[in-house]
């Protein structure tokens, strides 16, 4: 394993520098993503010589295996003592556990002090961690122009973050005159290489004429790419640009009669472009930008009697290139460049759409150098082919779907199943375990939970699980708790009886009152109790629930937005335990509904679809049962309602 390129792996810290639907520049907050997610390696590869002992090699790998599973107090000491030898993992880890407060408690002189080592000792990532203190004022007077030399350097070694932050800077005239055109320089070298926040604010830029005449189809093209990484802005983005594509019926860059997209472009190149066992010669016209260390090559390309839009991005320090081409058809391809001399020009090399190996051979300007009429004579000479409008192509159009899986998978989902069929005190009932197991079962394999299961639990147990699912929770998670078992009222007050609950003794009793500081507590963005039990209904007829809206909304508004909602068996009356059918009436009719089920599925949806079903059943049982339903706002509900997300 090589450990330069796990340095970063929990290190990856960006600003929200991106544009709202109004696109303006939306509140910059700093954001730290997850913990656990690795860094592009476009990232990671620097010149810098790392100080590392081969002898580490265990500690660092037991080191990140502990910050994946989030386990930071376990990490500590390995990471201190990694510290200690200068090793640049260890270094950049501490400052960031210091910065947000996983595992100690945030400090963020401690932070500076960890990165400052590290980039003492060379390591360019570290000249952005302390270029984001300096630029948000963390534990720092804010100096935005310190933190623009901070990251230029790092800029200049190809950490996107940086780059991506410099571009911010001049959008917002941050530590230096606000620079639209110099914003679109560094924002482009950044998306060009991958980075989200980068590929939306041009994709900005281009929609509203910031720094650039307005150009809704480029819009879109970057827009696209963000949201191919799941940036919620670039989502959101989509349908308003494809709307005002349509509007202004504007055609892309294959208009024929005008070939616009060629304006603004002097060097004209012929080239080789090989996808798989094809090969063809076509032409390219290009503008190329230096900086630093960094260049930038914007270029027209014919594919396909298409003019394509391809962008390419090398950094001399580290002799690395990247790719991406882009056709109005949806045929693209990214890759990465390799530079051949001069003389000799540069190649490409990469994946195309299709699955195809591509690779293009850019000819040197002395021996490919062309007129922009060559161009434009070759491209009439394919126009056979229809001419493709914007508003035509698949892609934009079809990547919601998409997108939502994409989302979908990356949130996690944990059920706690609670279910008491012994009891120390009180009679025995017949199905809850049954019930759980069932429950569990279902949510595990078809909805991708991970379960837990409290069975004949004692109070202390209740409580304590609770407890740990309130420090081991993370915002963007979710929660279910489905409760099994005997439940009570008194003087107004639903309980749940654990295994050790007596009759007339409420020590053991575990009351709404007290469960619902515990969702207080949990950070999970969504939680739904499911609570089959007598009296279960106490939580919604004696609290401040408020009824759900209804109106359908996106997924990402059930993931994003803050829910605690419940759904129990009956209202304040007993409810049956065995009906004959191995199951509670509840637990069964909830079992075969969510067997069946293909679709996203909110708990509205899901009381909905069972509520009859059940009063229906109970009654041919000679039993009144109406479960209930609602938002428990004085525990923290905002809403819309949990999900069950299908895997």
């Amino acid at each position: 394993m090589n450990h330069k390129r796990l340095i970063l792996c929990i290190l990856l810290i960006v600003s929200c520098n991106t544009m709202n639907t109004s696109s303006v520049f939306a509140k910059s907050v700093f954001k730290n993503l997850d913990s656990t997610k690795i860094l592009n390696k476009k990232n990671q590869e620097t010149k810098v010589q790392f100080n590392f002992d081969l002898n580490d090699k265990d500690k660092v790998n037991k080191a990140q295996s502990l910050l994946e599973k989030r386990d930071y107090k376990e990490a500590l000491p390995i990471l201190n003592s990694l510290a200690k030898k200068n090793n640049i993992f260890a270094l950049n880890s501490l400052g960031y556990l210091y910065q947000v407060g996983y595992g100690v408690n945030k400090d963020y002189k401690k932070a500076y002090f960890f990165y400052n080592r590290s980039k003492e000792l060379g390591d360019p990532s570290a000249y952005t961690y302390l270029a984001i203190m300096y630029q948000y004022g963390l534990g720092r007077t804010i100096d935005y122009k310190k933190a623009l030399l901070l990251h230029k350097y790092a800029a200049d070694y190809n950490i996107l973050t940086s780059q991506s932050n410099i571009g911010f800077m001049y959008a917002k005239g941050l530590g230096v005159y606000k620079d639209y055109k110099e914003a679109i320089r560094w924002s482009k070298l950044a998306a060009i290489n991958g980075e989200a926040s980068a590929q939306n604010n041009l994709g900005s830029f281009y929609e509203n004429g910031y720094g650039t005449s307005k150009n809704y189809v480029e819009a879109k093209r970057w827009y696209v790419l963000s949201a191919d990484k799941g940036n919620k802005f670039a989502i959101d983005s989509l349908e308003r640009i494809n709307t005002l594509i349509k509007e202004s019926s504007i055609t892309t860059d294959n208009n024929i009669s005008s070939l616009k997209s060629l304006d603004g472009f002097s060097d004209f190149r012929t080239m080789t472009i090989s996808r798989g066992k094809t090969l063809s010669k076509t032409y390219a016209a290009i503008k190329q930008d230096f900086f630093g260390s960094n260049s930038i090559t914007e270029g027209k390309v014919i594919i396909d009697n298409q003019i394509c839009s391809s962008n390419a991005s090398y950094n001399a320090k580290l002799n690395k290139g990247s790719l991406i081409v882009e056709c109005p058809s949806g045929y693209n391809a990214t890759g990465k460049v390799i530079p051949l001399g001069t003389r000799k020009g540069s190649r490409g090399e990469g994946i195309d759409s299709l699955g195809n190996n591509f690779q293009f051979n850019f000819h040197s300007k002395s021996k490919g150098k062309a007129k922009k009429e060559d161009m434009i004579a070759f491209f009439e000479e394919q126009k056979n082919i229809i001419e493709t409008a914007a508003l035509k192509s698949t892609r934009g159009w079809g990547e919601k779907k998409k997108l939502e899986k994409s989302l979908i998978n990356s949130k996690k989902f944990y059920a706690l199943i609670i279910a008491i069929n012994d009891y120390k005190f009180l009679p025995d009932l017949k199905t809850p375990l049954k019930d759980g197991r069932a429950i569990g079962d279902i949510l595990k394999k078809k909805y991708g939970f991970k379960v837990d299961y409290l069975i004949n639990p004692k109070r202390q147990d209740i409580t304590k699980k609770l407890n740990q699912l309130a420090s081991s929770l993370l915002k963007n998670d979710n929660l279910l708790i489905y409760y099994a078992g005997h439940g009570k009222e008194d003087e107004g007050e639903g309980f749940w009886l654990p295994q050790d609950a007596e009759e007339e003794d409420y020590t053991n009793w575990i009351p709404n009152s007290s469960l619902g500081f515990q969702l207080r507590k949990i950070k999970a963005m969504n939680i739904l109790i499911m609570s089959d039990s007598c009296y279960s209904g106490t939580f919604l007829t004696r609290g401040k629930s408020n009824k759900i809206n209804k109106e359908k909304r996106d997924l990402k508004d059930y993931l994003n937005i803050k829910s605690r909602v419940v759904i129990t068996s009956g209202g304040e009356y007993p409810v049956l335990d065995d009906a004959g059918i191995g199951h509670s009436i509840f637990a069964k009719i909830m079992i075969d509904y969510l067997t069946i089920n293909s679709q996203p599925l909110t708990a509205d949806e899901l009381y909905i679809a069972t509520r009859d079903d059940i009063k229906i059943f109970s009654e041919k049982m000679g039993h009144k049962q109406i479960p209930l339903y609602g938002g428990l706002k004085q525990y923290g509900h905002k809403g819309p309602d949990f999900v069950f997300l299908p895997r």
